[in-house]
């Protein structure tokens, strides 16, 4: 594992979420720390990699943000999201019940 992969993957263990919106690089910590300023900044010295990464990591996962528990979210303004809940495993068994043609039901 490089020196940014780690960083990323610690980055990420100490509650951090980092995603592309366009070429930039943001983030979100739920709190600042020495720990978390240091991996920033290894991070940001080395964008083209974290991109890279990113984006591999984000062909992987549904939401734009990144946020496995994103059900996909949308941009809305810039730099606003809206995240709708991802549905439950019942309510798309649901769904597809719902979806059959009607004699294809079960009762």
């Amino acid at each position: 594992m490089t020196e940014v992969e780690e960083a990323l993957a610690r980055f990420q263990g100490i509650g951090g979420t980092l995603w592309l919106e366009a070429d930039l690089l943001r983030y979100r910590l739920p709190e600042v720390s020495p720990e978390a300023i240091r991996l920033l900044e290894i991070l940001r010295r080395h964008k083209p990699v974290v991109a890279t990464l990113l984006r591999e990591h984000k062909e992987q996962t549904l939401a734009p943000c990144g946020s496995p528990e994103c059900a996909g979210c949308y941009e809305v303004e810039s730099g606003r999201r809206i995240h709708p809940p991802k549905p439950s495993q019942e309510w798309l068994d649901w769904l597809a019940r719902w979806q059959k043609p009607k004699g294809d039901r079960a009762q």
